[in-house]
C-alpha cells in the first residue's frame, strides 16, 4: 500500500483499526488513546492489531514497541518511520 501524506496515513490507520475491530472508528483523532478510546483494547489485542496493520499497510512491526504506542499519532508516527 502506498501512502504519500501524513493525512492519508492517519486516514488509512483509522480505517484499518475499524476493520480490525469491526467497529466505527471515525471518532478517533491523532491524540486519541489506543487503549482508552477503543473498546476491549488491551496489550494482547493491540499486538494482534499491529500484526493486522502490518499486513494491511505493509510495514515491518517490532513487537518491542507495543508498550510505547499510547495514541493514534504514536502509531501513525511509528508506521511512517517503518515505511521509509
Amino acid at each position: 500500500m502506498t501512502v504519500t501524506t501524513d493525512t492519508e496515513l492517519l486516514t488509512t490507520v483509522v480505517r484499518e483499526i475499524g476493520v480490525f475491530l469491526e467497529t466505527d472508528t471515525s471518532h478517533l483523532r491523532p491524540d486519541s488513546s489506543l487503549t482508552a478510546e477503543l473498546d476491549n483494547m488491551n496489550s494482547l489485542k493491540l499486538y494482534e492489531m499491529m500484526l493486522y496493520l502490518e499486513d494491511a499497510i505493509g510495514f515491518s512491526f517490532d513487537e518491542k514497541v507495543v508498550d510505547r504506542l499510547d495514541t493514534v499519532q504514536d502509531l501513525v508516527d511509528y508506521i511512517r518511520e517503518r515505511l521509509r
